[in-house]
């Protein structure tokens, strides 16, 4: 039941995350929206009325995000619950009601537009991993989803930072200008300083056992085997094998046969 739940979840939010980022692309990301200097419109015409309702969905959509934190918690992943994770879902939604507040267009929007298509290719992944372990041998990508994160908070600093220098009839201009700047530095190294973590160090622990492993002597280890005797007894099988080798051994084992 709870696999059927989360599994129903994470097939939603592909299909929001996805329908906000092409309605706002339709909207003027795609079309007539400019890079450098984009003023909102506060008209009543089409495009910048469909901007702004694409701008309250996605503001919608940042407390839709909240239930992440409750499947963690029924899930007993608790670590989940990091400093990023809180932060992220905390801040997200404070910033998209103060952009739609005084900024339903234009510039300000980029943010949300990159944001919904990064949450797509996101809850995709959680969707397929959620399916069974028959097709986790295919998301190997997993990594380059932090990277797509940081990315995009790149593009979205430099983007913000345009607007000091040149001139740009944009709400709020100074307020928006640090506002997107600081909010795209910090969620820029709270993830870089998740994926140094979770696979830059890892890897590096990882290779350092399995160096370790292969340059254990000819003879201490056979068919995955210690042959060790200490004071009379039988040691064991793994018993002399350091902490963290056992996986690396069982591969030798499997090379062997």
């Amino acid at each position: 039941m709870f696999t059927l739940v989360f599994v129903s979840y994470n097939a939603f939010q592909v299909v929001f995350s996805f329908w906000l980022f092409w309605g706002a692309g339709v909207a003027g990301w795609f079309t007539k929206y400019k890079w450098v200097c984009e003023p909102c419109d506060f008209s009543d015409d089409p495009m910048p009325v469909k901007m702004m309702v694409m701008g309250y969905w996605y503001m919608v959509s940042k407390y839709i995000d909240f239930i992440d934190t409750v499947f963690f918690v029924l899930n007993k992943k608790t670590e989940h619950i990091s400093l990023l994770h809180v932060s992220h879902h905390a801040l997200m939604p404070v910033g998209v009601w103060f952009g739609i507040r005084f900024q339903p267009g234009g510039h300000g929007t980029l943010m949300g537009f990159l944001n919904a298509f990064v949450h797509a290719v996101m809850y995709l992944y959680y969707l397929l991993a959620a399916m069974g372990p028959t097709l986790r041998p295919y998301l190997w990508w997993k990594k380059y989803l932090t990277s797509m994160q940081m990315a995009q908070f790149t593009i979205v600093f430099f983007h913000g930072i345009t607007l000091a220098f040149v001139e740009c009839e944009v709400p709020l201009h100074p307020c928006l200008l640090r506002w997107l700047c600081v909010q795209a530095i910090m969620f820029f190294a709270l993830f870089s300083d998740f994926y140094i973590k979770a696979y830059q160090m890892k890897g590096k622990a990882k290779k350092q056992l399995k160096d370790k492993a292969e340059s254990l002597p000819n003879g201490e280890m056979r068919n995955g085997h210690a042959n060790s005797i200490s004071e009379g007894m039988m040691i064991k099988p793994f018993q002399c094998v350091p902490a963290g080798l056992e996986d690396v051994v069982k591969e030798r084992k499997r090379a062997h046969h």
